[in-house]
């Protein structure tokens, strides 16, 4: 993990893919899915432990943190359930009956079965959100235990 990393750039990062699309009615956009992977890829990349030495600025190792592993894999979550959500999507609208047209419509809205079937989409999408992030608590935290031990065993 990168220890000068701005925390609150972070949560805006966040913040910017998760909000907007779960705050606005109406069918999920492939854009989403886009703009996820992008913002989930950069995080990772800033905060997965993968480095071999977990150390901060005075030298120490870092101690395990589970609240600290357990927030970061609750945003990992979130992003994947943004990210996956236009999938969801388009895997179930093709098995709704009657058929649901999801375009938007001329006055710039959803049909209500549209919306109907957005909103479950949303919920299930979610709910892969946080089977994800429990996987990846459980994952981190064995990662970053293996790291400590590692670098323990090589120092003496």
């Amino acid at each position: 993990m990168y220890q000068k990393i701005n925390p609150a750039g972070l949560i805006f990062s966040i913040f910017t893919v998760t909000f907007s699309p779960l705050l606005t009615s109406g069918a999920w956009d492939p854009m989403n899915t886009v703009i996820a992977v992008v913002v989930g890829a950069v995080i990772a990349a800033f905060t997965w432990p993968r480095k071999a030495i977990l150390r901060d600025e005075s030298g120490k190792i870092t101690p395990i943190d589970g609240w600290v592993t357990a927030a970061q894999a609750l945003a990992y979550g979130l992003i994947i359930a943004i990210g996956i959500a236009w999938i969801v999507q388009s895997i179930w609208l093709p098995f709704t009956s009657p058929p649901v047209d999801c375009q938007v419509q001329d006055d710039g809205t959803f049909t209500k079965d549209c919306l109907a079937i957005a909103g479950r989409v949303t919920y299930t999408s979610l709910g892969i959100g946080f089977a994800a992030a429990i996987i990846l608590c459980v994952c981190m935290r064995k990662i970053i235990k293996k790291i400590v031990v590692d670098y323990q065993q090589r120092l003496g």
